[in-house]
């Protein structure tokens, strides 16, 4: 499989802004002939954009027709394209990852889960609550946007999915050019995935931000773009696994295999880790409702530990936004 990954220039204005949204629409077309996948980075149709106000007054403008040309794109030059775009839904923004097919069809669309601090406030976006994988050309696909590659947990209930690529469009800035290539190897070698980011260039002495990557199930670099400008292609296989020794003189196992078959989960954290898809989980279950709320106060952390004490399986709560965008528990709207 052919996979181009386009890392442009931070933009420093709303010109830029919009130079920067017409070099993804034009994109495909630069991509060598046979390109499979074109992955561009977060907020493709917003880049460089703070004020919250100005924005959503630019989405709600350009959204429709961005989209659009990304589409139209997709089909003329006969690519699979990903895009991130904040986008306006019934229940508010969200930062949404559009998969598009090589006939323009969007074929996905992932709603980011783990929302960073300024996208929950002062930016206010509706965080996703669902994982999302997508056959295509018969390779599993599934997403893991900038911020959540912080979250070894999230990797693995990925990871229990058995993707072969996960997709990860960034906008990080601020966080060291190393420490993203490192946290990506982890990521890569426990997920038994290729893991392959999109960002934005920093310029060109900067020590963060950049490093649009691939990087192999086995852990090995095979692009780093630093902070180069513009589009790479790499040529993977992408379903590749790599096989660990799985004790000394006992042969070879994949990665995923050997964490599934001796993990002991109960020892990490109380029925933390997701083994397999909910659907196969032994029913019925227990689900304390806002806690342990007919002896101890419901919606507070004692209701909550003494949940956990007596052995409930989950805690079921409600989180809300006020007025003002803060996030509190209560039951009632």
């Amino acid at each position: 499989m052919k996979i181009a990954v386009m890392q442009p220039e931070y933009p420093g204005s709303y010109k830029k802004t919009l130079e920067v949204m017409e070099q993804f629409k034009s994109a495909a077309a630069e991509c060598p002939s046979e390109t499979d996948l074109l992955v561009l980075p977060e907020y493709s149709n917003c880049p460089g954009m703070s004020d919250m106000d100005e924005m959503t007054s630019h989405c709600r403008k350009y959204n429709e027709e961005f989209l659009k040309s990304i589409s139209d794109s997709a089909s003329k030059n006969n690519v699979a394209i990903v895009v991130n775009m904040m986008v306006e839904k019934d229940c508010g923004f969200t930062n949404t990852t559009y998969m598009i097919d090589e006939t323009g069809s969007i074929i996905a669309d992932y709603d980011k889960t783990h929302l960073a601090f300024t996208e929950i406030d002062p930016m206010g976006l509706i965080a996703g609550k669902e994982l999302l994988f997508v056959d295509f050309k018969g390779v599993k696909i599934t997403f893991a946007i900038c911020f959540e590659l912080y979250f070894p947990e999230f990797f693995e209930a990925l990871a229990v999915q058995s993707p072969d690529i996960i997709l990860c469009p960034s906008y990080q800035r601020s966080e060291n050019s190393k420490i993203l290539l490192k946290q990506a190897i982890g990521r890569a070698l426990d997920s038994e995935a290729f893991v392959i980011r999109s960002s934005y260039s920093m310029g060109e002495e900067s020590k963060s931000g950049g490093t649009s990557y691939a990087v192999s199930p086995s852990g090995e670099i095979i692009l780093n773009m630093k902070q180069k400008i513009g589009i790479s292609v790499i040529e993977i296989d992408p379903h590749e696994k790599r096989m660990r020794p799985l004790a000394h003189g006992l042969g070879m196992m994949s990665s995923r295999e050997i964490v599934e078959k001796f993990r002991i989960s109960s020892i990490y954290r109380k029925n933390s880790s997701v083994k397999k898809p909910l659907s196969e989980f032994n029913y019925p279950r227990v689900c304390a409702h806002r806690g342990l709320s007919g002896l101890v106060p419901e919606n507070t952390l004692p209701a909550f530990t003494a949940a956990l004490a007596i052995g409930a399986d989950e805690i079921e709560f409600d989180v809300r936004l006020t007025k003002d965008n803060k996030m509190i528990v209560c039951h009632d709207e």
